[in-house]
């Protein structure tokens, strides 16, 4: 990379910066097909923004009679002082039992009472520099992009008896459908045994939305020639921190998708922005559909979505049923639950005494000049925004 192209790099991160990251997102799925009136998929949920006109933010699914799973980033997103903040219960809804995106029956319409973010989240991909004894220093990579993606919902009263639940894998489904996809994989003949389901635009840029719900179907990369596709020579691991990964779930198209004059438009199936936080299904060793992932986000490139070589990636259920199951369990004392990046933000806001100017000893020490140097912040400013441009999150 040049000097010159290093530089347009740089100002075009510190202008994305300088900008609120609150975007609306809209959902979609590319190279999808309309679900039918007659498959029930009323507990696919459509997470709404009721501060901006009901506006679909994200997918999401009924998991029981009071509670929807979502992707965290679509609950938690940096304020114009660049800190995080979830998005409180008043500012949205839950839309079920319809396939259309617009509003058509007020019925469809639940309040949220309670936000819970999975404690580990982790939006970015966190770097530390280490020195090493020979002067040289080495990059270690504290977070990947997008860790531990999952929030859920409560709504304030139970969902109508005619709104079913989606079955989750539990950590024993997803360890054998880890094994048994991973075996159906092949490059060449890629399987379709994947399902993921969203609304919105069928282009791959991203625009318009659709009013249906679209479902397409998808080949299950296994973890290893995943990690092999995103990470192999790069300096560090930004979005799969091993071939080992047990938190994430990657998929590809299954096919190039043609045009009608048999023409191939070069990309194929896939997730894509605002499908965020809805289910990418598959069948346990009982031919049962359970949600194995949940939608989190792609790499960016050329194609906003459907490449053929590059993987999406989910959250992987089954590595956190357990938590799941005891949230669910029971009514939140608040009605939002921070993750620690939050509560670490409010910590260090209170780490000084305001009478005496002292840190306590817990807190993040400073240079004896009282803080970092400006270029040190822009420095860190830009490796966080590079590394933030590596990763597209399924959203606008």
């Amino acid at each position: 990379m040049t000097i010159r192209h290093l530089l347009a790099l740089v100002g075009l991160c510190l202008l994305y910066i300088g900008q609120a990251i609150a975007s609306d997102v809209t959902g979609y799925v590319v190279g999808g097909t309309p679900v039918k009136p007659s498959q029930d998929y009323s507990w696919m949920a459509s997470i709404r923004l009721s501060s901006n006109q009901l506006s679909h933010t994200c997918g999401g699914t009924v998991i029981n009679q009071r509670w929807v799973l979502t992707a965290a980033h679509c609950v938690v997103r940096q304020g114009d002082d660049g800190k995080y903040i979830v998005t409180p219960p008043s500012q949205l809804s839950v839309m079920v039992g319809t396939t259309s995106s617009v509003v058509e029956d007020v019925a469809t319409l639940y309040a949220v009472s309670h936000v819970v973010v999975y404690p580990k989240y982790s939006p970015q991909l966190i770097l530390k520099e280490v020195l090493q004894p020979d002067g040289t220093t080495l990059t270690e990579v504290i977070s990947t992009a997008l860790e531990n993606d999952l929030a859920l919902l409560r709504v304030d009263k139970p969902f109508s008896v005619n709104i079913n639940h989606v079955a989750l894998a539990t950590d024993k489904d997803a360890d054998e459908l880890d094994v048994r996809l991973g075996l159906q994989w092949s490059d060449k003949e890629r399987p379709e045994n994947t399902k993921v389901s969203g609304w919105g635009s069928t282009q791959i840029n991203g625009d318009g939305v659709s009013e249906r719900l679209l479902e397409a179907k998808l080949s299950f990369v296994p973890m290893d020639e995943c990690f092999t596709r995103l990470e192999l020579g790069n300096d560090a691991n930004y979005i799969i921190d091993s071939p080992m990964n047990r938190t994430k779930i990657c998929t590809l198209p299954p096919s190039v998708i043609f045009d009608s004059d048999g023409t191939s438009l070069e990309f194929g199936s896939d997730s894509c922005k605002g499908d965020s936080g809805g289910p990418l299904r598959a069948q346990n060793e009982l031919g049962e559909w359970v949600q194995f992932g949940i939608v989190s986000g792609g790499p960016i490139g050329k194609l906003v979505c459907g490449s053929l070589v590059r993987p999406s990636f989910y959250t992987r259920i089954g590595t956190y049923y357990s938590w799941i199951l005891s949230i669910v369990d029971k009514v939140p004392t608040q009605p939002i639950t921070n993750p620690d990046i939050i509560r670490e933000e409010e910590a260090k806001d209170n780490c000084i005494s305001a009478s005496t100017g002292i840190s306590h000893t817990n807190c993040n020490l400073k240079s004896a000049s009282g803080g970092a140097s400006t270029w040190e912040v822009i420095l860190m400013m830009i490796i966080a925004c590079w590394a933030r441009c590596r990763v597209g999150i399924r959203e606008e």
